[in-house]
């Protein structure tokens, strides 16, 4: 077929910035040009009444003891709408492509609408604190603008099986228009396969080095990584946690923690320390008590680096036991994580075959060429098909 055109939805997380939305949609964006795509970007929209909508968000809490996200009331919603739809009237392309749902639901368009996401509201609702005692209004508009928007798409994509089978839980859409293709890394992958092997090779195990690396210690689990290091420790060995992302003086160091804070990459000594902690670590612990997929596990793997993780939402899917880690219920499954990273670093052979898999799932699936590719053969079969 002649060369494809997309309309991205660029809003309310702006594509054409690597740093909003933790820089999922600026790489979308730049796979589909890497792939062929030409790509249009709408958006994104100023809100009208901006700062009477923030000044709301912000006492919501305060006057109802509710949360209230001005992202889902479905009046500002329609009024960005109506904005993309006039500019699509202007606009020759095959397809529009949107990372998530919630601008789609009062779209005006007889072209196929593709939408690609990593779960739906009723599985964020009450898994993650941030969806967690939505004012009823908000609840009721997270749904409605959910259902109008997969009624009006022609192929959804979702990062795990996981989601697209909550999504069959909820709405009646055919299963044949559901994919999965899974998130890649968010860091730029300059290291090769022979410096990742080489790296496993030479690794020191003078003691258990863990890497928790995340910016929510709560919700990520770190109480539970800090647990599990302290069974280590219990058990005979010399273990220590290694936490990157999460501000000193929320965690302190103790014995067997080392908190790193916050190590920023653009900053060449904090991005080499942050790269010799990488290098150094045995196993990433992130026993999650929420997450869709994570998208750090894709990072660590890169690296040739294991994990450790919660048998949540999409995590299993992301890391498959004896392939790039393994996944335990915690905190019931603690001792048995710990005994499995004791047995592991006991046996050198055992521990490299791990890493090197762990490369192997990276480099095979859990990287944005593959699931672009996913991505765009949807696409291509929803513009066929019309």
């Amino acid at each position: 077929m002649t060369k494809m055109k997309i309309v991205y939805l660029n809003s309310p997380f702006d594509a054409s910035d690597y740093n909003f939305s933790f820089g999922v949609g600026w790489i979308l964006v730049n796979q589909f040009r890497k792939f062929g795509i030409e790509v249009e970007l709408v958006g994104p929209y100023n809100e009208k009444f901006v700062f009477f909508n923030k000044v709301r968000q912000k006492i919501t809490p305060i006057l109802t003891g509710k949360k209230y996200f001005r992202a889902r009331d479905i009046n500002i919603l329609k009024e960005i709408s109506n904005s993309i739809n006039r500019d699509l009237e202007n606009i020759d392309y095959d397809a529009i492509f949107s990372y998530g749902t919630l601008l789609v639901s009062e779209l005006k368009s007889t072209k196929p609408i593709i939408i690609f996401t990593d779960a739906i509201f009723e599985s964020l609702k009450d898994f993650y604190k941030d969806y967690s005692n939505l004012t009823a209004s908000n609840q009721r508009d997270s749904r409605i603008i959910e259902e109008r928007a997969f009624a009006k798409a022609s192929k959804v994509i979702f990062t795990s099986q996981w989601a697209k089978d909550e999504m069959l839980k909820f709405y009646n859409f055919k299963a044949d228009d559901i994919s999965v293709a899974p998130f890649g890394p968010l860091i730029e992958i300059k290291h090769t396969k022979e410096e990742v092997f080489k790296n496993i090779e030479n690794k020191k195990f003078d003691k258990i080095r863990l890497l928790f690396l995340g910016a929510d210690w709560e919700r990520k689990g770190g109480d539970y990584a800090y647990q599990l290091t302290k069974e280590i420790t219990q058990k005979g060995y010399q273990c220590e946690l290694n936490v990157v992302g999460i501000p000193q003086e929320i965690v302190k160091s103790d014995d067997i923690l080392i908190n790193h804070g916050y190590l920023k990459k653009s900053i060449p000594e904090q991005y080499e320390k942050f790269m010799d902690i990488i290098r150094n670590a045995h196993f990433i612990v992130l026993p999650t008590r929420a997450d869709t997929f994570g998208i750090v596990f894709c990072e660590s793997n890169s690296y040739g680096l294991p994990a450790i993780a919660s048998k949540v939402g999409g995590v299993p899917e992301a890391v498959i036991n004896g392939k790039n880690g393994f996944v335990y219920d915690f905190p019931e499954e603690t001792t048995i994580a710990a005994e499995t990273i004791i047995s592991y670093f006991k046996n050198k052979e055992k521990y490299d075959a791990l890493c090197k898999s762990s490369y192997s799932e990276y480099e095979n699936r859990l990287n944005w060429d593959y699931a672009i590719k996913i991505i765009i053969k949807e696409i291509e079969k929803a513009v066929n098909k019309q």
